[in-house]
């Protein structure tokens, strides 16, 4: 019996530690919460299909246990109710399409380690072999969970695994109840069940932990703290992947665009660096709403830059020049009591062409470019061209 119960923890575990990779992989390129949560239902409505694979059977009449037999109660902790009912709803669906394998009828007789399986065994879900997926009582079943899930996690202001550790009692209390088993039967079902599923939950939360943790801290490596732009370690690294995935392309649509504040030194010897700095949040805020879906970084200071990919040099100019627009006519309000301030930028473009051999090449052109536009009475764009890539 302990070897089955090693095994069917091992391969519970292999299947949770495979989904989940699959899951963070991808979870990042997922932006409607909704969609995040409906994958979440779908996952754990396979993984608890699975589970029900491998019960662990006892001696005593009322049939096997299963170690993840309330899967979807963690699918409901970390996506939500909507989670649960998905859960709930594959795991029946598998059931009903492949015939129920889950759960077998299983005989009097003993395997080899001596343990009594006795049969015919139960779901805990079960349903007469004739009833439709869609018709009670098995939906009202799983409207129950799922409201008791969303409520729980509404009204109750407790910890995730304390409302977890409610609602699996009240789940071994409904078995007990539906299926009409003993006291003895429900506390070892129970005892077990809550057992493993802790186990389940702990791990999972482990994965979820590490996980947000790596991603914390790979935000805090490559965004700026301020801002919360991209900083300048992140922008070396992404001009250079962007610059060779665009060298060897016939359209070479890779722009680079900096852009600094104009005599933004006078702002903090005039307002202090408290205004100094809530201006270049909403310089970032205005970035960002201009240029979405490009890169957008703060590299120190009021210097910032935009890479513009897949975009031609007329789309561009009318980008860039847009912004510079909105920045002119933009009024900063700041959270001291003096006047709304007006800003102007100076902003330096280089084009990725076919004699531009690198990006620091790039970058050196915008930058002369920029120093151009200073020298020239600030608050203009000016464009590289071809004479200064000699120079």
């Amino acid at each position: 019996m302990y070897e089955s119960i090693i095994l069917i923890i091992s391969m519970n575990f292999l299947a949770l530690f495979i989904f989940f990779q699959l899951y963070f992989r991808f979870v990042a390129h997922l932006k409607s919460k909704i969609i995040k949560y409906i994958v979440l239902g779908i996952g754990f409505g396979l993984i608890q299909s699975l589970f029900y694979q491998f019960p662990i059977a006892i001696s005593v009449e009322q049939g096997p246990i299963f170690l993840g037999g309330s899967t979807f109660l963690i699918a409901g902790v970390y996506g939500g109710s909507l989670a649960t009912f998905i859960a709930l709803s594959i795991k029946n669906l598998i059931e009903r399409v492949i015939d129920n394998p889950f759960n077998p009828m299983l005989n009097l007789s003993s395997d080899s380690n001596g343990i009594n399986f006795m049969g015919p065994t139960h779901n805990e879900f079960d349903l007469a072999p004739d009833t439709f997926f869609f018709i009670e009582p098995y939906v009202i079943e799983m409207l129950f969970f799922t409201i008791l899930v969303a409520g729980t996690f509404r009204f109750l202001s407790w910890k995730p695994w304390k409302i977890w550790l409610l609602l699996n009692v009240i789940f071994q209390i409904y078995l007990m109840i539906s299926q009409k088993t003993d006291l003895y039967f429900t506390l070892i079902r129970a005892t077990i069940e809550i057992a493993g599923g802790a186990l389940i939950f702990y791990f999972i939360s482990y994965m979820y932990n590490s996980y947000h943790n790596k991603r914390e801290l790979e935000r805090k490596a490559y965004n700026d703290g301020l801002t919360g732009l991209y900083n300048v370690r992140y922008f070396k690294m992404i001009i250079l992947k962007l610059f060779q995935k665009f060298q060897n392309t016939s359209t070479r649509n890779l722009t680079l665009a900096i852009i600094d504040i104009d005599h933004f030194k006078a702002i903090n010897d005039t307002h202090g660096h408290l205004v100094g700095d809530q201006m270049l949040v909403g310089l970032a805020e205005e970035l960002k709403k201009s240029f979405q879906n490009e890169v957008v970084s703060r590299n120190g200071g009021e210097e910032f830059t935009v890479l513009i990919t897949n975009k031609d040099r007329l789309s561009v100019k009318e980008l860039i020049e847009t912004f510079h627009l909105n920045i002119q006519e933009r009024k900063f309000f700041m959270d001291q009591k003096i006047d709304p301030l007006h800003i102007t930028v100076s902003i330096g473009v280089a084009y990725l062409e076919n004699d531009i051999n690198s990006p620091e090449q790039m970058y050196d052109l915008a930058d002369k470019s920029l120093y151009k536009a200073k020298q020239s009475g600030r608050n203009q764009i000016c464009y590289a061209d071809s004479s200064e890539k000699n120079n």
